[in-house]
């Protein structure tokens, strides 16, 4: 369970009324709570998981300008960074997570099928 709008809605009295936190140290705002989990050893603290990555990627493409070339020579170099690295992610995605996977069905463990991304060109 989280939120998309960063905020974590608090009841201490069953649910009768609410109080609102809107601000945690060290996390932009609007990022998403994307998991609260209760302690399970103290009942009055809850950790929380926050994921910016929408906001982060948001703001690069929110631009509606043409890209300039400082951004086309950004978008380059990452290319260029990211193509050595494309071939290991392949293989650890396509064969050794296959590999994986028939070993976790092989001993019956409990896994979700299906969940691999495949990789487009």
């Amino acid at each position: 369970m989280g939120t998309d709008d960063g905020l974590v809605q608090v009841s201490e009295d069953g649910g009768a009324s609410w109080r609102k936190i809107e601000k945690f140290p060290g996390v932009p705002e609007m990022t998403y709570v994307s998991r609260l989990e209760p302690s399970p050893t103290d009942a009055d603290t809850v950790y929380a998981a926050f994921d910016n990555h929408k906001n982060a990627v948001h703001g690069q493409w929110a631009v509606t300008s043409a890209p300039t070339e400082t951004n086309r020579e950004a978008y380059r170099i990452a290319s260029d960074a990211f193509a050595p690295v494309l071939e290991n992610l392949r293989k650890l995605v396509e064969v050794d997570l296959k590999a994986f996977e028939d070993t976790l069905e092989a001993i019956g463990a409990p896994w979700t099928p299906g969940r691999v991304p495949r990789w487009q060109k």
